[in-house]
Order: structure tokens, then C-alpha cells, then sequence
């Protein structure tokens, strides 16, 4: 069973709002009290929990992390970085889900600090018509990815990194170009779906390529959206020669119907994807490279050096590369 602060406070003789600040190694706290706390908390096994530090000293250590939807890939690589760095200063890291319609008005409360000290906000749009009366959280935040409007925001140009990827397949000869993307998404506060979809136009356009509207199919960044939209890709009279898809995982979708209809890869269809999931090397998808994990890592860095009272600068872009495997190959 946990230990809890009321035990590490009964046995030290202070309070457990005492407790809590001692541990976290704020002011106002005598050391001779908070070599005592630190000793008994350490022959208990005392853990604080974020929650109960907020409940107990009014504000929390935490950092929390908002994420759209918690079976994201992209939200679980920043989540994976932000951990390293948040561990590292022996904070701890809060997911908190928030529906990507609702924006992040449901985190706009006063009493936000008491859960966490600041926000990492993944992949979330934020216009405001979404955010309500009260426009940003009561905390520090830095936005990763496609958190729309919030500032400062690491991430990658997602247009020119998609036009490097159709560029790509332009050099290889190839006319007819599908795209898979979550065309429905681009709304409002949610950019990525819609830059990279420009990315492609702009590849087409530079290539002298006419763009057509049956060629682009909506796959809502699943494998098993992405293996639905490619088979009314080949579906039609004149299906494409190659196929870009908006995230790794619409891209080994479309691998999986293209193997079921014995379709050699890259010869009859060429594909590439976007993220640089860690199947894609498996399965020799090539794709445009980000680096989520570092992401988060940058995130939580910046963060914290906030909360610290330092004034850090605004977070350098992220960074992506076009990698080359065996579905491109010519």
C-alpha cells in the first residue's frame, strides 16, 4: 500500500503542506525541517502524487500533457520525450485527453494550476472560436504540432516537407499521383492535413502536373482508413501509379492492398508516406522523417526552463528529411 503524506508528516512533526514543499525544494522551508522531511519520506518510501501536491501547497509540480486522442503515435512519441526530460527533474507527467472539437476550452480554469504547473498541448486545435470566453489556460504552455494559434509551437513545415515527398515521386517519372489524407480535417485550427495536402498541390503544380480531385482520397490517418481510400484509388478507370499518404500508417494500409491485389511495389505503384513510423523501415516504406520523441523532449526542455523563471528564447522548428527505402525505389 502507498505511503502518504499525512504518514511522512505525522513522523516528521510538520504539516503536510510542509511535507510537500520540502520535497519539492521550495522556500520558507528551515533545513534542518527539510533534511528531517527528506529523511523520513525516504525510510517510508514516500512518492508524492501530483494531485495531492496541487490539493496540498495550491499549485502543482506536474506537467501536464493534452492530447487529442490517446492512441495517437505522434502524441505517444512527445509524450515519451516529455517523460525523459519531466523524470529527469523529478516531476511528473499528467496526460490529459481533450476532444479535438472542443478545442481546449474544457481546459481554460482557474483552478488548473492545482493539477498542473504547466502544458505541453500535442496536435490540438485552438482557434477562438474553440477556445470560449476565457482564451488560454490559467498555466505555461508550448504547443507541439498542430496546436494551431498557440504560441511558441515547435514543430515541422508540414507543407514543404509534403512537397518533398511528391516532388520525389514527380523525379521518378510518375503523372498520376494519389493523395491519402484526412481531407474532412481541414478545418479551422487544424493545419496539418491541410498544409500537407498544399505540399502536394504545390509538387503537382511545380512538375507541370494538372492536379485531379478523384485522385485524392481521405483516409483519416489510419492503416485500415488508408487500405479503404486505396481501393478506390485503384478502383478507378485511370488509377495512380504512385500514392502519398499523409502519416506512415494510411501508408502501410494502402502496402497491405496493394500486396492483396498483387501489385508489385514500387513497380506497378510507388508509395510514400509521412512520420517515419517505426514499422516503416520494416516494411521499406519510404516517408518524410520528423522526430516526435525530440520534439517532446524540446517541449518539455522549454518548459521547464520557463517555470524555472528563466525567459527562454522561442523553440527552433522542428526538423524532417526525406528517407528513401524500397517502396520508391526506382
Amino acid at each position: 500500500m502507498a505511503v502518504r503524506i499525512m504518514e511522512v508528516a505525522r513522523q516528521a512533526g510538520v504539516s503536510t503542506a510542509t511535507v510537500s514543499r520540502a520535497l519539492r525544494g521550495l522556500p520558507n522551508v528551515a533545513p534542518a525541517t527539510r533534511q528531517r522531511v527528506t529523511r523520513v519520506a525516504a525510510e517510508l518510501g514516500y512518492r508524492p502524487h501530483p494531485h495531492a501536491t496541487g490539493l496540498a501547497t495550491g499549485r502543482s509540480s506536474a506537467i501536464g500533457m493534452v492530447v487529442p486522442h490517446l492512441s495517437s503515435w505522434f502524441s505517444g512519441r512527445v509524450a515519451q520525450g516529455a517523460h525523459e526530460v519531466v523524470a529527469a527533474q523529478r516531476r511528473h507527467l499528467v496526460l490529459l485527453a481533450a476532444s479535438r472539437g472542443n478545442g481546449m476550452a474544457e481546459l481554460a480554469s482557474p483552478n488548473l494550476s492545482q493539477l498542473v504547473a504547466g502544458l505541453v498541448v500535442v496536435d490540438l486545435p485552438s482557434t477562438p472560436d474553440c477556445l470560449g470566453p476565457t482564451p488560454l489556460p490559467s498555466v505555461p504552455l508550448v504547443a507541439v504540432g498542430a496546436a494551431s494559434g498557440l504560441e511558441p509551437a515547435i514543430k515541422i513545415d508540414d507543407r514543404r516537407a509534403a512537397a518533398a515527398a511528391v516532388s520525389h515521386l514527380c523525379a521518378l517519372g510518375h503523372r498520376r499521383i494519389g493523395l491519402l489524407g484526412d481531407l474532412e480535417a481541414e478545418a479551422p485550427g487544424s493545419h496539418v492535413p491541410g498544409d500537407r495536402r498544399r505540399g502536394y498541390l504545390d509538387a503537382l503544380v511545380a512538375a507541370g502536373i494538372k492536379p485531379s480531385t478523384e485522385l485524392q482520397e481521405s483516409g483519416r490517418f489510419t492503416a485500415h482508413d488508408g487500405a479503404a481510400a486505396t481501393k478506390r484509388l485503384l478502383a478507378l478507370a485511370a488509377p495512380p501509379t504512385a500514392i502519398f499518404a499523409m502519416s506512415d500508417e494510411m501508408a502501410i494500409g494502402a502496402l497491405g492492398v496493394l500486396r492483396e491485389q498483387h501489385l508489385r511495389v514500387p513497380v506497378d505503384v510507388a508509395v510514400i508516406g509521412f512520420d517515419d513510423h517505426e514499422l516503416a523501415a520494416h516494411v521499406g516504406l519510404s516517408t518524410i522523417r520528423q522526430r516526435p520523441t525530440a520534439q517532446g523532449r524540446q517541449a518539455a526542455a522549454w518548459l521547464l526552463s520557463r517555470l524555472a523563471g528563466d525567459d527562454p528564447p522561442p523553440p527552433m522548428p522542428a526538423t524532417w528529411e526525406l528517407i528513401v527505402r524500397s517502396s520508391t525505389v526506382p
